[in-house]
């Protein structure tokens, strides 16, 4: 059993895309769990999760893979992780000054908090899952 685990800063964007996105790869795989989690989420600050995610996941058909809300980074959470993706340098960054993060389990993706990201989450999980599907 391996568990992946997408971490951005608010967990409604980019992050749950790849969550969403990595699921549906699955198919009944029982031994890949996926799961995500913002550095910052507990902020709330965008709401349960970002409106243009929903949309493309909804035009992908991969909504059902969509958890309902957020999910706050924590330390016990990380212990309990065997793979780390963050989205980028910064949340790796700020992550590392709140977090004591296993670096042999940690990958830092480049994707830019900005709208439109999906086909980069999508190359970039692709990529991540061939290794594991």
């Amino acid at each position: 059993m391996i568990h992946i685990h997408f971490i951005c800063r608010g967990n409604v964007y980019r992050s749950r895309l790849a969550e969403a996105y990595a699921k549906s790869l699955l198919k009944d795989n029982s031994d890949i769990e996926i799961s995500s989690s913002g550095i910052e989420a507990k902020l709330a600050l965008n709401g349960d999760v970002d409106i243009d995610a929903v949309k493309a996941l909804e035009a992908d058909n991969l909504k059902k893979h969509l958890v309902p809300s957020w999910q706050q980074t924590t330390q016990d959470l990380i212990d309990s992780l065997d793979l780390l993706v963050f989205m980028n340098d910064s949340v790796y960054d700020d992550a590392s000054k709140l977090f004591n993060l296993p670096k042999d389990k940690c990958v830092t993706w480049h994707i830019k908090d900005v709208d439109n990201i999906y086909p980069q989450v999508k190359e970039q999980v692709d990529i991540l899952m061939r290794k594991y599907v």
